[in-house]
């Protein structure tokens, strides 16, 4: 009968050290389960635009952006060049009508 009681007083030892050990492991599976749910929403933080369509979108955008910006560019330069052949043909003008103005002074004697 004594080796019966120190058996139900062993078994009794064994439940109670299974619930601390269970108790234990649950709070170790709730720190767990907190440290998932922080470091998943800092990951879902730190995606926010740096998400690989965003990205893609955002060069895509960029691209035509740049585009555009060329486009205009070579217009200028082509408006910039017929200004410059312009101003060119002017200066040339200009110095044929002087040229004409000094024949005409000699011609008629009238100077201005």
């Amino acid at each position: 009968m004594d080796s019966y009681k120190k058996i139900i007083v062993i078994q009794w030892l064994f439940i109670l050290l299974l619930l601390i050990f269970s108790g234990y492991q649950l709070n170790k599976n709730t720190e767990i389960s907190d440290d998932i749910s922080s470091l998943t929403s800092q990951i879902d933080e730190l995606q926010g635009p740096t998400e690989a369509a965003d990205v893609s979108e955002q060069i895509s955008d960029l691209e035509n952006k740049v585009s555009d910006h060329t486009e205009q560019f070579e217009k200028h330069q082509n408006e910039i060049s017929n200004l410059s052949s312009r101003l060119d043909e002017s200066e040339s003008n200009i110095e044929k009508n002087s040229d004409k103005l000094d024949d005409l002074c000699l011609v008629k004697n009238i100077c201005i």
